[in-house]
């Protein structure tokens, strides 16, 4: 019997400011589901950035948190970036997504993305088996959404808590094929308008589903 075929992991270890992707001028997948945004200042300026080259097929960008949170903690950055993300051609917006669940979430139900990318996640708390299971139900419920030639990303800074959790080896624990670092500043390949905020983590909105950090 032929192996089903698996897609790749990029997790991803980036320097100095912290971001989730590549140049906009050498990213432009068709079909790709965010996780864990906070205000939803990097996929809407992404979006923005990419208009000039090609119009995504389809963004599914999400946050873990439902909306009145994102909008309490966020305000007016996160209500231009939602508004600018909603009006868009190819984009929806979904709250209430949890990572760990993503076989379980019905918004998504039969969707097959070509990128699947968590933006910084993190439990809310710094244990560090705690997030490494989430890391791994990440990786395990990922394979639902993704399509023969998926790739997996994980967004990081090159730092604690995210070195001690082992991803890389997570990634391979679930079979998937290939497995690489990749390094990004965006100092030096910023995308105007993307701030990195924080979000604390808090038992109601980020206990096990992966809030921002």
């Amino acid at each position: 019997m032929k192996r089903p075929s698996r897609p790749h992991v990029i997790s991803k270890v980036l320097r100095l400011l912290p971001s989730s992707l590549p140049p906009p001028k050498s990213f432009k997948p068709p079909k790709a589901l965010f996780l864990g945004e906070g205000d939803f200042s990097f996929t809407s300026t992404l979006h923005s950035n990419l208009l000039s080259h090609s119009v995504p097929t389809r963004w599914v960008c999400t946050s873990y948190e439902p909306a009145a949170a994102v909008l309490s903690k966020y305000k007016e950055k996160a209500s231009s970036s939602l508004s600018y993300l909603r009006e868009a051609e190819g984009c929806e917006v979904l709250h209430g997504v949890d990572a760990m669940n993503l076989d379980k979430c019905q918004p998504l139900e039969g969707e097959k993305f070509d990128l699947i990318i968590f933006m910084f996640p993190h439990s809310g708390t710094q244990r560090t088996h705690v997030n490494r299971e989430l890391i791994s139900r990440y990786f395990s419920t990922s394979l639902s959404l993704a399509s023969p030639t998926c790739v997996v990303w994980v967004a990081t800074t090159d730092c604690q808590p995210y070195n001690s959790w082992r991803i890389p080896e997570s990634a391979k624990g679930h079979g998937y094929e290939e497995v690489k670092d990749w390094r990004w500043s965006l100092r030096e390949e910023g995308l105007k308008g993307y701030e990195h905020v924080t979000t604390l983590g808090e038992e109601a909105y980020g206990g096990k589903g992966g809030a921002m950090l």
